[in-house]
This record gives structure tokens, C-alpha cells and sequence, in this order.
């Protein structure tokens, strides 16, 4: 370091070298330097003869500043050694634990180097007991190491664990607050728990007694606890934890906490009770006094914080200055369902919610009527309550006397709470007189909150006191009586006394009382010669108001019987003769027997009576002596007989000229039937089929004989009927004649869909029996009678049954056939009522397939439309498809369908393709459809022609112009035609050479093209086809000839000096410029390089110009080549 170190050198010189050794002994830190060995030359005089050499080297003698040094520490605390080496180089530290390499710690030591010291720092953030452990370090340079002295860490796992958390607590509530303690191993004795109250800077220790610690290892908890908090133990707390290990002494203290003491200084009641016939709101209050800790103050009904329409909360703010915080809940609109629990809510961010709760009652009692009128002699008073919590008893009292079901004429109906409602009954029964005027008390009782509601009606008495009875007249005079019990009250008397009968007032024969006597009131109403029509429901009414009214109703019954008929006449012997007595409709009840009288000597007679009210004589085999005087007597279980007469009877032959059984064909046929009957009175003889009388008869009367036409006309089988003739309704007769209808009827429809060849059977069946001839059965077609032969085989015969006659005609089906119409006939002989009778027709429809065009020749890129018509039933399905067989495609979706059409039996199918392609092309279509006899269809054969070749063509003038024309996809040769369009007249025709090949190719040639050929040219194919309906003639794009020639003002040569500039200039006559591809100018041949390009060309009246200019010229710019 500069300084001349003169001592402790050593020089050794021999033969070639000199040797120098400082030796350095006893080495201390302060020997560490930058040591030179310094060589000098001299000469003999003494002087430097060179530039003194050297050569250094540096000493850095390693020694510890600082030496780690033994801590202890509790767990969780930080705990740090440090140990530092001087020297003038950096060393490596590394650390040891218990004499092995501290490699998981070491990281956390690296060494900091100022120069001249070497400094390493062992850390440990928040140690714990496996820290603890002998540790030394150990430093490093150029290979040299020295080591520490050693150091112990002890860790204690002791101290606060946990500190006390902030708690709140109701006033009252036992509270307390916990403290955690690590009670390990190497304490010498359990740690001594203290706790302090900290106000302000005064930290007050608390009584032992009320501090309790769990010693339990490895973790201890000591407890504060008031059983009972009050106001004054609120405010700020700590523990402290004293330890004693190795005979030293340890104290610590955790965190402080909060001891929140609260208490609602005004809470809801366990109950609030609205009785709703005093009032429909009420105003609950909560106020809460303690910390300022409460977040949100809420109110809530049940769980829910949304509160009803009704309900209005007002929610104060935290008051510091008494530390109380208000609120109130105001409810209006009270109802019998408003019936909730309430609860308000304190809510803090420490401790459980403040909550004080009530349970919301709302009871309500209807009042009673202050009178309740019973008209009754059992009657009913009904209490209603309404509200949210159910009674536990109710009481009944009778002017002041609690009753009960078990006392006599007493019955009490409890109800149940169902929807806020409950209707609870007293029913009295067979009390009238002694009951009135009474009082009647409800009483309801309650438990939770207790309580009681009452209610009372006086009881007033008013009902009919004699009602109507069920009374039985005749004839003469009936007197009907009603009153009314006002009751000991003694009320005054109706408003107003009304009779009714049938629900119709009464304004004659009415005596009312104008005043009650004894508390009766009465009316009467007399009835003067009743009859049938008086028979009815009479009622009596008393009005006090709209609302109370008393009445009495019982039927009057009107005993009346009538004869029908009274005069009767009959036909042949075997028939009877009935006579009917019936009660008149306003008796009402049922007789209880029925006694008939006849004239003397008539025999065979017998009676029945029916429910109805209703007695019937029956004499059998009534002849002239039958005649005279009968009638019946009706007997009751109450009042006389009722008696009717027939004094009149007389008995007649009639005789039925038309009898037995009558035929008559259908289809509107006219049929006379005849009766008549000896009789010296003329009467009308009336017709019936059955029971319903036939109008339309003719009647006359001669010689003391009546006689009766009926003429019918016989439609359908709905006219077969047995009819007879009387002289009344109420005749019976077994004089007779029953009508039979003969008719025809088919076996097929209006319509028959068959296919060509098939065999088909059409059949028709006629009315048959044994008692008539056979009939005549005939068929026609159209108005042509058809007669057996081929194609058509009639045959007819009678069923196995014998009922009908049946006519068959068997088609074998042909095209010629469609359309036609096929009718059957049938004539009958010896019957009544005849005419000819016809089937309805049927029209043979013979199923077809038909296509509007069987070939066709398109153009490719045009659209097939092939339309397909099938005739048939209305079910059927038109189909398409592509080839035949297997290979067949399917293109029944490439087609639209039409509606059926009824009219003509036919459906249309048509068949769309778009942009036709080669690959549609020489391939059969079919149209098909499945009928019951088969598949029918219909092919079309698709040709798809595509005419090629023909482009725009360019040419010079004078040279050749050709122009092709290639038609594909035809069977054989077509006829083309080339031809020139003309501006305003007929198109020219040019003849084609054709030449051979797959295709058809024709060629039109211009030898040598002039302006004059310029223009538009096109070509014409026209194909002709024996399957097609007419030709097809197809016409091509047309294409534009275009003849190019260099044009007369073009610069065909220039004389120029060398040195002049030279601009030429090339005109060519062309169509358009768009055919002008490229402009080059060359120099000699064209064979050459261009010299120019020119992309700015003038195109003008058909006319493309191009320049070329140069500013100065040589003499070798001579042939200069414009090529276009």
C-alpha cells in the first residue's frame, strides 16, 4: 500500500537469479494489503541504469468483526444472526445448523459486501420452535475458510396466540371476551392471565374473579366473563400473559377489544292487539341505546324486510349525544288478515342483530242486529268473527243465562277460523211466544293476548200462525184462511196482506183483519163455483218491508173427470172398443179407484187405470147391442167421487175396401186407398198411420153410407205404413192396410274408376216375394238398351232368399268406354201402384296417364316443363321419375301438384328443371301412378341441344373470315342456316358447308373480308322429329365481324435531317378499341425488340391512332414498324 517494507527480507543470489522473500509472521487483519516486489538496476556509479520492474500481489488476511450471538425468542417473533468478516476481497458466507450445511436457510442470508468488510444476516419472520438450534457461520476466499464462533437460537412456543375480537351484547345477555394462549413445553409454570379495561390512558385491572383460564396444552384460553352486562361494562379490553422460563420472566399483551353493551330501551310487546271496530292503525316504536355500531336499521314482517303498502317505516339516525337510535312503524288499513308477526332490526357490523319482535292480533266481532225476527219456530242466531287468531271458547247466554247443547231445545254449532272468518250458531227450536223479547249473547274468549268480545240481538217473534192446508173441491164455494203471530211483543200489524195464486195476485174475495187480536192476524180469501181452472197454488203474503215478508202456500185441487169419446164408431168384428176417463190436470193427487157402469147385456168389457190419472174401458168384439150409457167414478181417500158419463155410444161396422197388403212402387208413385162405413149421421171418417193422423182425405155421403179416398204418394220405404180409418183419435181398430214399397237399388257408386281391360260388375237389386211375378230388369247405356254381347253380359236372377230379384252386368273396361253412363231399369206387373223404377247411373272413368308432350327438344340452360295428367279417383298420387327399373331416379320433388279437380277426375302434375345440362340429355322422364289394378304411366323423351362454336371474329381486310357452328346431343342431322343481320329489313340467309364428326359442325367462310362483311352473324338449327309435334328450331348468340385495315392517312415514310425529331403516326380502321390488345412500335423487323409501347392510343370514329415521337434523330432511324 506504498509504505517500504524494509524488515523480515530475505535476498539469495546465484550463478543466474536473485531471490527475494518477505516473510510475514503472526498475520492480523491489519496485514491485508497491495504488497510490490520492486527491482532496480544500477550502474557502477550508483545511478539507475534501467527502469525499475515490479510485480504485484495482494494479502487480504480474513478475521470476524462480528460473531453471531445467542436469542432467544417466542414463536412467531423474528428472529436474526449476524456475522461479519474483514478483508480486502468479498467472501462467501454459509451458515451451519448444528454443525450440517443450513442450506434451507442460507438463501435467506445472502452476504453484502463494503469493502473492507464482508457482512451476512440469518433471518427468520416468524420463527418457529424448529428454528431453534446451535448456528455458526463460516467464510471463504481464494479457497481459504474460517469459521465462527457458535451461536444458539432458543424459540419458545409461548405468548398470545389470539387476541380478544370485538363483541356485542344485549343488556342482561351473559357476555364475554377470550384470549388464546400458547402454553408449550419450555414454560417453567402455567403463565399468569391478567385483563385490563383501558379508558383513556388508565388501564384498570379487572377482578380475578371474574377471569378464568384452561391451562390445556399446547394452547391455553383465559376467559372474561359477565354473567350479567350492563351498561357500565361496556368499553375497551386487553389480556396480558406473564411466563416464566429459565428462571427469567416474560410478559406480553395482545391486541385491545371492544365490549359493546346494548339494550332496547323501548321494545315491541310480545303481542299487539288491534280491535278493528275501534280503529284500522296502530304505531309500533323500537329504541335502541349503546355503540354507534349498528350498520342498517330495518323493520320486517316475518322474515321479509318488503313491508306492505300499509306499512310505513320512519327510521331515525344514531343519536350521539344519548348514543340512541328511534325508529317507528306506522300501519294503516288494518284488515281481518293483517295478523303478522313484526320484528324491528338492529343490525351491526359486530355481534348478532338487535331484534325485538311482537305478534300483530287483529280481531273484530260483527255486531248483532239490535233485534233478530224469527218467523220460525226452530230459528238461528249466527255470531261472525273476523281475524288473525282463533278464540279459544266461545259462550252463548240467554238474557243473562249461559246455554249449552245439552239443554233442551238447545243445539250450538261451534265454527273453525278459515280465511280470518268463523261463524259460530245458536239454534233454538219449538220456542215461539217464549222466547220473545229475550236477549241473546255471543262471547268470545281468548288466550294469547287474552281478552274477550261480545255481542247481543234481542229476539223478536213473527210467523204464520195458521198456514195453508191441501184443500179438495169440486164444485160451489171454497173458503181459504191465513194468519199471522205477532208474538207477546205485540207489534203492530203488516204493511201490507197480499193472495196469490200461481205466483199471480189476487185483487177479489179478500177479508183481512184490520187489526191483531190477541196477537193474531188474519186473512181470507173466497173462492165462488170453482172449476179445472181454479186448481192451483195459492199463497198468502205479510209485508213489513222488502226484506221481511211471511208466507203460507198449499194447493187447491179441483176434482174434475172427462169422457172421450162420447159417441164411438168401429169396424169389423175382431176389433174393440175403448172409452177413456181422465181426471182434469189440477186434481193433483191419485185416485184410489176407479168404478165403471155399462148399459145391461154388454159383455167381454175390461178396465185398467194408468198412473196418469187415466182409466180405460175396453169392450172386445163391440156390436150394435154394445151401444148406450157407460160411465167411470173416480174415488179419493179424501172428499167425494168425481164421476164422467158417456151417454151416447154407438157402435158401427166399418169396412176397409183397401185392406191387407197393398204394394206400391217407390220413386213418387200415386196410391189410393178406400174405406167406408153404413151410418144414417154424416161424419168425417179420419185416416191414421199408425197414431198420427193423415190429412188430404176426400169424405162423402149417399144412400146412408159414408165413404173415404186417401191417395198417397209412395216415395221410399219411409211411406210403407200400416194406416187405418176412424172416426176419432181414440178409435182402436185392427181393420187394416199395410202399404209395402218396392224399390231398386245399385251395388256400385255414381262413379267406377277401372283400368283399360279389366272386368268389372255392376249390380242392382229390385224388391222381391213370392207373392208377386217376376219383374223385368233392363240396363242402358246412355239412351241405348244395352243387350248381351262382348264386352257387355247381362244376367238375372233371383237371391237365395227369395227378397230380392238381382240384374248383373259385366264390363270388360276399354278406352271407349270412358264416360259412358250405365243405368238400371226394373217394371213390375199385377201390383197395386206401379211405374218403372230406375238406379242412379254410373259413369265408367277409365284411369289414364297422359303427358302434353311425349318428345321434347330444349336448349341447354333452359327450363323443362313437362305436364303430366292423370284420370282417376281423388286419392291418387302423381309420381316421377328418371330412366326405369332399378337405376330409376326418383323426382317427385322436382313437381308441383294441382288440386283435384271433381269436374273432370283429374289431377295435373308438373315437372320442373332448371338450367338443362347435357346430363338431362337422351333420357326417358316417366310420369307414373299406382292404381288398384296396376302402374300406369306416361314417357317423355328429353333431348338436350347445345349449339357451339360461334365467337366474335377479327380479321385484315382482304383475308379470310370463318365462322363455325357445332350442335351436340341431336339423334340425327338438323337443317342450319347462317345468316347476316340487316339494319331495319329481313335478315340475310348464307349458305353452310357441314362437316363430319361426333358432332354436327358447319362452317359459313368469307374468302376475303371488306368493310362491306362487317356486322352481325348468327346461325339457325331447325330439327325435325317424328314423335315431336312440330319442329324445333333453336337460334344462336349472335357474333360480331370485325375487318381491320391500316388506314390511308397512316405515315408511310419520312425524310428527316440527322439531329431534326421525328413523330410518326399509325391509323387503324377497327370496331371498337376494346379488340385492340397492345400498341408496340419496332425498328428494321418486327422480330426485333420493341422500341416503344403505347398505352395512350386514340380511339375516334372506329379509328385507333398511335404516335411515336423522338426529339432528335439519327441515321439509324429509318423502318420504323407500327404493329398493332
Amino acid at each position: 500500500d506504498s509504505t517500504e517494507v524494509t524488515s523480515d527480507i530475505n535476498t539469495v543470489l546465484n550463478e543466474s537469479t536473485r531471490t527475494s522473500t518477505l516473510s510475514l509472521t503472526a498475520m492480523t487483519t491489519d496485514s491485508s494489503g497491495s504488497y510490490k516486489c520492486e527491482v532496480t538496476y544500477k550502474n557502477a556509479d550508483g545511478s539507475k541504469s534501467l527502469t525499475p520492474i515490479s510485480k504485484t500481489v495482494l494479502i487480504s488476511v480474513q478475521g470476524f468483526t462480528i460473531q453471531p450471538e445467542a436469542v432467544q425468542k417466542k414463536a412467531g417473533e423474528n428472529v436474526a444472526l449476524t456475522c461479519e468478516v474483514s478483508g480486502k476481497e468479498q467472501a462467501t458466507i454459509t451458515w451451519s445448523k448444528d454443525g450440517t450445511p443450513a442450506t434451507d436457510v442460507s438463501s435467506n442470508a445472502a452476504p453484502t459486501y463494503a469493502a473492507p468488510n464482508t457482512k451476512s444476516v440469518l433471518t427468520f419472520s416468524s420463527a418457529e420452535t424448529s428454528a431453534s438450534g446451535t448456528y455458526s457461520c463460516t467464510a471463504t476466499v481464494a479457497g481459504v475458510s474460517i469459521t465462527s464462533e457458535k451461536a444458539i437460537i432458543t424459540v419458545f412456543d409461548i405468548g398470545i396466540s389470539s387476541s380478544p375480537s370485538n363483541a356485542a351484547f344485549i343488556v342482561g345477555e351473559a357476555a364475554s371476551l377470550t384470549c388464546g394462549v400458547k402454553n408449550g413445553d419450555s414454560v417453567d409454570s402455567e403463565p399468569t392471565m391478567k385483563w385490563y379495561k383501558i379508558v383513556g390512558d388508565v388501564e384498570t385491572e379487572q377482578d380475578s374473579s371474574v377471569v378464568s383460564f384452561d391451562g390445556s396444552k399446547p394452547v391455553g384460553t383465559s376467559t372474561l366473563t359477565f354473567t350479567s352486562v350492563t351498561a357500565d361494562n361496556a368499553g375497551e379490553y386487553k389480556c396480558k400473559a406473564t411466563y416464566s422460563i429459565n428462571g427469567q420472566t416474560i410478559e406480553e399483551q395482545s391486541t385491545s377489544a371492544n365490549l359493546y353493551v346494548r339494550e332496547l330501551t323501548v321494545s315491541l310487546q310480545q303481542y299487539t292487539l288491534i280491535d278493528l271496530s275501534s280503529g284500522t292503525s296502530t304505531t309500533l316504536t323500537c329504541k335502541y341505546k349503546g355503540d354507534n355500531q349498528v350498520s342498517a336499521v330495518a323493520w320486517k314482517v316475518g322474515e321479509s324486510t318488503s313491508l306492505p303498502d300499509n306499512y310505513t317505516p320512519s327510521l331515525n339516525s344514531y343519536n350521539a349525544g344519548d348514543s340512541t337510535w328511534e325508529t317507528t312503524l306506522a300501519i294503516g288499513s288494518l284488515t281481518k288478515a293483517s295478523g303478522a308477526d313484526i320484528s324491528c332490526v338492529y343490525t351491526s357490523s359486530v355481534g348478532n342483530d338487535v331484534t325485538s319482535k311482537t305478534t300483530l292480533v287483529v280481531r273484530q266481532l260483527t255486531s248483532l242486529q239490535a233485534e233478530t225476527i224469527s218467523s220460525d219456530a226452530t230459528y238461528t242466531v249466527t255470531c261472525s268473527y273476523h281475524g288473525s287468531d282463533e278464540p279459544s271458547s266461545v259462550v252463548w247466554k240467554v238474557d243473562g243465562t249461559i246455554v249449552t247443547s245439552s239443554d233442551t231445545n238447545i243445539n250450538i254449532v261451534d265454527g273453525t277460523l278459515a280465511s280470518n272468518d268463523r261463524e259460530d250458531m245458536l239454534e233454538l227450536s219449538n220456542r215461539l211466544y217464549s222466547d220473545a223479547d229475550k236477549t241473546i249473547t255471543c262471547t268470545y274468549t281468548f288466550a294469547n293476548p287474552s281478552g274477550e268480545l261480545s255481542a247481543n240481538t234481542k229476539l223478536i217473534y213473527r210467523g204464520i200462525y195458521t198456514g195453508l192446508q191441501t184443500t179438495y173441491a169440486s164444485d160451489g164455494n171454497v173458503v181459504l184462511t191465513c194468519s199471522l203471530g205477532l208474538g207477546s211483543s205485540g207489534s203492530s200489524k203488516p204493511t201490507s196482506t197480499k193472495w196469490y195464486k200461481d205466483s199471480t195476485e189476487i185483487n177479489v174475495g179478500i177479508d183481512t183483519d184490520d187489526a191483531a187480536s190477541n196477537g193474531i192476524f188474519s186473512t181470507e180469501l173466497t173462492l165462488t163455483s170453482v172449476t179445472a181452472n181454479d186448481a192451483g197454488t195459492y199463497k198468502c203474503e205479510f209485508t213489513f218491508s222488502e226484506s221481511e215478508k211471511y208466507t203460507s202456500e198449499a194447493p187447491l185441487r179441483v176434482r174434475t173427470a172427462t169422457a172421450d169419446p162420447s159417441v164411438a164408431f168401429y169396424s169389423h168384428e175382431n176389433s174393440q172398443l175403448k172409452l177413456t176417463c181422465t181426471l182434469a190436470s189440477g186434481t193433483g193427487d191419485n185416485p184410489t179407484g176407479v168404478t165403471w157402469t155399462q148399459p145391461q147385456g154388454v159383455s167381454g168389457t175390461s178396465a185398467e187405470s194408468d198412473s196418469n190419472k187415466k182409466s180405460i174401458l175396453t169392450v172386445t168384439n163391440p156390436t150394435s147391442a154394445s151401444s148406450g150409457a157407460y160411465s167411470c167414478s173416480f174415488a179419493f181417500s179424501e172428499g167425494s167421487p168425481v164421476t164422467a158419463s158417456f151417454p151416447d155410444v154407438k157402435v158401427e161396422l166399418i169396412t176397409m175396401v183397401t185392406s191387407g197388403t197393398v204394394y206400391s212402387t217407390a220413386g213418387g208413385t200415386k196410391l189410393t186407398l178406400s174405406c167406408e162405413v153404413n151410418n144414417d149421421v154424416d161424419k168425417t171418417i179420419l185416416w191414421f198411420d199408425g197414431t198420427d193422423n193423415v190429412e188430404g182425405a176426400t169424405n162423402s155421403f149417399a144412400n146412408n153410407k159414408i165413404s173415404s179416398s186417401l191417395e198417397l204418394t209412395i216415395n221410399g220405404q219411409a211411406d210403407a205404413k200400416t194406416y187405418t180409418c176412424r172416426f176419432s183419435e181414440t178409435e182402436y181398430s185392427t181393420t187394416t192396410a199395410a202399404v209395402k214399397v218396392l224399390e231398386l237399388s245399385r251395388s256400385f257408386e255414381s262413379k267406377s274408376f277401372e283400368s283399360p281391360t279389366k272386368v268389372i260388375n255392376l249390380q242392382c237389386d229390385s224388391d222381391y216375394n213370392d207373392q208377386l211375378q217376376n219383374p223385368t230388369m233392363s240396363w242402358k247405356k246412355g239412351d241405348t238398351a244395352v243387350v248381351s254381347g262382348a264386352g257387355e253380359v247381362i244376367t238375372t236372377e233371383k237371391n237365395e232368399a227369395g227378397t230380392k230379384f238381382v240384374s248383373k252386368l259385366a264390363l270388360t273396361v276399354s278406352t271407349a268406354m270412358d264416360g259412358s253412363m250405365y243405368t238400371c231399369f226394373v217394371d213390375y206387373t199385377g201390383i197395386t201402384a206401379s211405374k218403372q223404377l230406375s238406379a242412379d247411373p254410373t259413369k265408367i272413368i277409365v284411369q289414364k296417364v297422359e303427358l302434353d308432350k311425349s318428345y321434347q327438344i330444349l336448349e341447354k340452360g333452359s327450363t323443362l316443363s313437362s305436364v303430366c295428367t292423370v284420370t282417376g279417383p281423388s286419392d291418387i298420387q302423381i309420381k316421377w321419375r328418371k330412366g326405369s327399373g332399378d337405376s330409376a331416379t326418383d323426382l317427385t320433388s322436382s313437381a308441383t301438384a294441382a288440386a283435384y279437380a271433381e269436374e273432370s277426375n283429374t289431377i295435373v302434375s308438373t315437372l320442373s328443371i332448371a338450367s338443362l345440362t347435357n346430363a338431362e340429355s337422351n333420357d326417358n322422364y316417366e310420369c307414373y301412378t299406382d292404381f288398384s289394378s296396376g302402374e300406369l304411366k306416361a314417357t317423355l323423351q328429353l333431348h338436350v341441344a347445345e349449339i357451339t362454336g360461334l365467337v366474335d371474329v377479327g380479321v385484315q381486310a382482304e383475308s379470310a373470315a370463318v365462322f363455325t357452328c357445332t350442335v351436340s346431343n341431336f339423334k340425327k342431322v338438323p337443317t342450319v342456316k347462317f345468316y347476316k343481320e340487316v339494319d331495319g329489313g329481313e335478315d340475310t340467309a348464307l349458305s353452310g358447308e357441314a362437316r363430319s364428326g361426333d358432332t354436327f359442325t358447319w362452317t359459313y367462310t368469307i374468302a376475303s373480308a371488306s368493310d362491306s362483311s362487317q356486322g352481325k352473324y348468327y346461325c339457325k338449327v331447325t330439327y325435325e322429329e317424328e314423335a315431336a309435334d312440330a319442329p324445333t328450331t333453336f337460334t344462336s348468340t349472335a357474333v360480331t365481324l370485325t375487318v381491320r385495315s391500316i388506314d390511308a392517312t397512316s405515315t408511310t415514310s419520312a425524310i428527316i435531317k440527322t439531329g431534326d425529331g421525328i413523330t410518326l403516326s399509325c391509323v387503324l380502321n377497327v370496331g371498337s378499341k376494346a379488340q385492340v390488345t397492345e400498341v408496340k412500335w419496332f425498328k428494321g423487323s418486327t422480330d426485333g425488340t420493341a422500341i416503344f409501347t403505347d398505352a395512350a392510343t386514340v380511339f375516334a370514329d372506329s379509328k385507333l391512332t398511335t404516335t411515336y415521337k423522338k426529339e432528335k434523330s439519327t441515321d439509324c432511324d429509318s423502318a420504323l414498324i407500327p404493329l398493332l
